[in-house]
């Protein structure tokens, strides 16, 4: 066993310090939840046979946990998010923190806001530039990625480009915006 002896820590304006501590309070975060799904204190989303469904995804501050909505894994969260919060002192926002399910029994989600201490989502929203929504995909979802599109052609029309540097332009800035956006959709 390795021991480190600590003789001065980093300054409070260092900007690598929030950088070190959310990724080492992250680490510890996705591990436990993976552990909670492993050990079925919390119930993964059920998916169709071959199709790979991640329980969780973290970005920055943000999680979204994708479990099955029941008694015991929703106070078995609730129950380690407490833990959590005493060890790091991160804690749940829960004016900024949304629920969203599918349709459900009028007095399902009730009971869920009850447990959780957050109000329901409406499952129409964009996350990270990328809509989000259940079904197909329907024009009203994607019209804004088509307008920015557009935009992004329109502002480089007036520019003399030779028709190298336009299929440059949609190769690069457009086919890397959209790459990004659909990869959420496989």
């Amino acid at each position: 066993m390795v021991t480190f002896l600590v003789v001065r820590g980093v300054r409070q304006s260092d900007p690598l310090s929030p950088l070190l501590f959310f990724c080492i309070a992250e680490e510890v975060l996705s591990t436990e939840i993976t552990n909670f799904i492993l050990t079925k204190y919390i119930l993964p989303m059920t998916s169709p046979k071959r199709l790979c469904f991640s329980s969780h995804v973290l970005y920055a501050d943000d999680i979204f946990l994708f479990c099955r909505v029941n008694k015991r894994s929703l106070y078995s969260l609730m129950k380690f998010l407490h833990s959590y919060g005493l060890a790091l002192d991160q804690w749940i926002n829960t004016l900024k923190s949304y629920f969203f399910t599918g349709d459900t029994f009028p007095s399902f989600p009730s009971k869920i806001k009850d447990v959780l201490s957050c109000s329901r989502g409406n499952i129409s929203f964009n996350y990270l530039g990328v809509p989000i929504f259940v079904g197909s995909p329907k024009a009203k979802f994607l019209q804004p990625l088509v307008d920015k599109v557009g935009s992004k052609l329109a502002s480089r029309k007036g520019k003399s480009l030779s028709m190298t540097g336009r299929v440059e332009v949609v190769n690069s800035v457009i086919y890397g915006s959209l790459s990004y956006k659909f990869q959420v959709y496989r």
